[in-house]
């Protein structure tokens, strides 16, 4: 197999430098809404329709929207998660993941001695990082190498140790759901004691952050991840080992408490501390008042 359209100038350019951070984010938030509003464009690799007709372009069209929907799932403006119609999203390389273009290329099979490929069945593809100057394999448009991480990226805002937890269990989450099921419910633990709960008790350390008056939303939250987590590694009941949406749910869960917990105090206490102290002894003596 040889690639189509490469050139010896590929390897050797210079990757171009990149946009300011809110040049990147705009970018990323239009691709976003071009791809999750948009019909199945044509294949992305030209020698894939050659084999449209023979392979069924209603396979194809069903291929392309179930992995639509899962990218889109995975979108913010801050992560672009890799699709076969785009030409730039984030890196599926772990020690990469930069929001980046990517150049497209296709495989190509011939026989000895023949100057022209023809198009493999199914239809390969390789995309190639301008960032880290890497390839991912495609099989017909989907992500096979590396092994891809379906999962959001953790929180910017989650400490260690939950933020090791939280990225061994979306490392694992494409080869074994209920293994990082296991490994976000030890995150959700971590995390808990951070947020001040004592106990050792996953379900004792959530009743605690409730009477100190956790949302009830985030407490769901929490619940959902301990319950399904620890489910996970008993046989017999809930399993997320066939449900993949329900395994990626609870990444979004984890993020959606510290966001909560963590993120949206912290805000809100530098915004507060940027009012002159005149004006917090005003507010203290009212909630006094108030208190009395």
């Amino acid at each position: 197999m040889t690639y189509r359209d490469r050139t010896d100038e590929d390897d050797e350019a210079t990757p171009p430098p990149r946009p300011p951070p809110h040049q990147q984010r705009a970018q990323r938030i239009r691709r976003r809404d071009r791809l999750c509003t948009a019909t199945p464009p044509p294949p992305r690799f030209e020698v894939q329709a050659v084999n449209l007709h023979q392979r069924g372009g209603n396979d194809w069209h069903s291929g392309w929207l179930e992995a639509r929907d899962v990218a889109c799932r995975l979108m913010t403006p801050d992560y672009i998660a890799p699709h076969a119609s785009l030409d730039a999203f984030n890196c599926p390389w772990p020690d990469c993941q930069a929001f980046a273009n990517q150049r497209w290329f296709a495989a190509l099979a011939s026989a000895k001695g023949q100057p022209v490929g023809v198009a493999t069945d199914p239809p390969i593809g390789f995309s190639k990082c301008d960032r880290c100057r890497r390839h991912a394999i495609w099989v017909d448009t989907v992500l096979i190498f590396p092994a891809v991480m379906t999962a959001p990226l953790a929180h910017p805002d989650l400490a260690e140790p939950a933020l090791s937890s939280y990225n061994e269990a979306r490392a694992v989450l494409s080869g074994s759901p209920r293994a990082s099921a296991a490994l976000l419910r030890l995150c959700l633990q971590e995390l808990v004691g951070q947020l001040g709960a004592e106990s050792n008790d996953l379900n004792t350390a959530i009743g605690d952050l409730v009477a100190s008056g956790l949302s009830p939303t985030i407490q769901r939250a929490m619940d959902a991840l301990r319950v399904i987590g620890n489910d996970n590694v008993h046989p017999g009941v809930l399993s997320v080992k066939d449900d993949p949406a329900t395994a990626v749910a609870l990444f979004e869960l984890v993020n959606l408490t510290v966001q909560t917990m963590v993120t949206d105090p912290a805000r809100a206490k530098e915004l507060f501390d940027r009012i002159p102290d005149s004006q917090k002894d005003q507010i203290a003596k009212r909630d006094t008042r108030g208190g009395t």
